[in-house]
């Protein structure tokens, strides 16, 4: 299959630029890499290539080092922003897929890029780890495997997360990541072996830790804000199980309702509490999500509306946001009630972002607080 424009548009502006893009991701973070057998940066055949998505900019970092630069799979909410959507058409050259999962269009969009001699590039996961542990790998990605037909090469990034926490409002010093790159699967063996051995193969490769790892590397990120944000994500307090209740400044992080109080270090590590990472903390948290649904919090925000069709954003205004008795309840741009149950495609994107859908309309709700509380009580999936 013939390239099309954006296809050499792409491939142009990213020989021209790959320079300044290299300097870019060295800012960014420091980056070691490691190969196994049958990985060759050089080759030129299609082939996928899979990857944990351990930090935002991770979907640049992974496909740098091929000579023939991937097609990425990315969230069709980034296709929204006028420039943005030129950057990812024409630049980056990315294939848009729904939030959390591809649909048909998107698989047609990938045996398209392979026609025309491109390898593709996807983070099964959908979504970005909050407390750098691997998420659950979809079934889905070993039958998109089967019918690719091709090697398929995986690759592991550790320390992204603590290079670069999704829920950090402060900036880690010191960032750095490794990416292990592995021959999981070849084209012969994507014919024959089952779709569960298939799954098992590229899910034990991705499969990763940060906590686990941090605990023998002991690499520090030092931050003078380190613990802010955590507040947002660690919504159940250890101590005393208050909802909503966890403050942070600097790198301390208490409870307003019982007082207790502890801190983030360097490495990533908690002081002062039952748990001493956020991780083992958010395990302990997510025990309690009836707890969390008979609560009541509340956050401000700012309202928008996604037509994905037209691929255009909208923003309506600032909102005051309560959640309480099953119910989302806006006051502000927008005065309405949701039920939860009437919500669909419930996600985070970005840092706080919350997206629903209702009666055919997809709302993203940037908040100011409490993001993965909004997010635990509005659906069960996350």
């Amino acid at each position: 299959m013939a390239k099309s424009f954006a296809d050499r548009s792409s491939d142009l502006a990213f020989f021209v630029l790959r320079p300044a893009i290299e300097l870019w991701m060295r800012a960014v973070a420091k980056r070691s890499v490691s190969i196994g057998p049958g990985v060759d940066f050089k080759r030129r055949e299609p082939f996928v290539l899979l990857a944990n998505h351990s930090f935002a900019m991770d979907v640049v970092h992974v496909p740098l080092p091929f000579r023939i630069t991937p097609q990425i799979v990315a969230s069709r909410d980034m296709f929204v922003n006028p420039f943005e959507r030129f950057v990812l058409s024409y630049v980056a050259r990315c294939i848009m897929a729904p939030k959390g999962g591809g649909d048909l269009r998107t698989v047609k969009e990938l045996i398209r890029a392979v026609a025309a001699g491109y390898p593709v590039l996807l983070f099964p996961e959908g979504d970005i780890s909050f407390f750098g542990r691997s998420g659950e790998l979809p079934k889905a990605v070993a039958m998109l495997v089967r019918k690719l037909g091709l090697d398929v090469i995986t690759c592991r990034v550790a320390g992204g997360y603590l290079s670069a926490p999704r829920w950090a409002k402060a900036a880690r010093g010191r960032r750095a990541i490794g990416l292990r790159y592995e021959l999981a699967i070849t084209a012969a063996e994507a014919a024959t072996l089952s779709l569960a051995e298939i799954h098992e193969r590229i899910a034990s490769r991705l499969e990763h830790d940060e906590y686990a790892a941090q605990r023998s590397l002991m690499a520090g990120h030092p931050a003078p804000r380190g613990a802010e944000g955590l507040e947002d994500v660690l919504y159940v307090c250890p101590a005393c199980r208050a909802i909503a209740s966890m403050a942070a400044s600097g790198n301390e992080l208490s409870c307003l309702s019982c007082g207790a109080k502890g801190s983030l270090d360097e490495y990533g590590f908690l002081h002062g509490w039952a748990y001493d990472n956020p991780a083992d903390w958010d395990r302990f948290q997510k025990g309690l999500s009836e707890d969390l649904r008979r609560g009541t919090f509340s956050s401000s925000g700012v309202l928008y509306v996604n037509d994905y069709r037209a691929l255009k954003q909208r923003k309506l205004g600032a909102v005051q946001v309560e959640y309480r008795d099953s119910k989302l309840r806006f006051n502000g741009v927008l005065n309405r009630e949701f039920a939860v149950e009437e919500l669909a495609d419930v996600a985070l994107t970005m840092r706080a972002n919350l997206n629903f859908s209702c009666e055919g309309v997809d709302y993203i709700l940037k908040l100011d607080r409490l993001a993965l509380a909004f997010l635990r009580a509005s659906q069960d999936r996350y």
